[in-house]
């Protein structure tokens, strides 16, 4: 599919930098989009910035505007920028926003839940 501007196709997700959560080999990132068009997925392409080919990851676990989408296999100490896209049976939306995030620099983080 190709990117469009007409009515039926989904707007342009946003990735939300206040929800990003990385480690040293992952990032857990929300993404956004617009209910005015039915949104049947949701692509994230990323990559490190010296890097030619994007990665992707597509999503179909979408919920209320918003997906949560997370990329696995990063490498530690490690630029990465991201963009999403909104997909359905019309087209691709425009892309997002470019996410630049950087990934911790440890051998292992530990994830903790803390409840009040």
């Amino acid at each position: 599919m190709t990117c469009c501007v007409c009515a039926e196709c989904p707007r342009a997700p946003v990735l939300s930098a206040d929800n990003c959560v990385v480690s040293n080999d992952r990032a857990y990132i929300r993404v956004e989009y617009s209910e005015t068009v039915r949104v049947r997925r949701v692509r994230v392409f990323y990559k490190e910035p010296a890097y030619k080919d994007w990665d992707c990851v597509d999503t179909i676990d979408l919920s209320r505007g918003s997906a949560n989408v997370m990329l696995t296999s990063l490498q530690p100490a490690a630029m990465y920028k991201a963009y999403a896209v909104s997909c359905n049976d019309v087209g691709d939306s425009l892309p997002s926003d470019e996410l630049w995030f950087t990934t911790v620099n440890c051998q292992h983080v530990d994830t903790r839940i803390v409840s009040k």
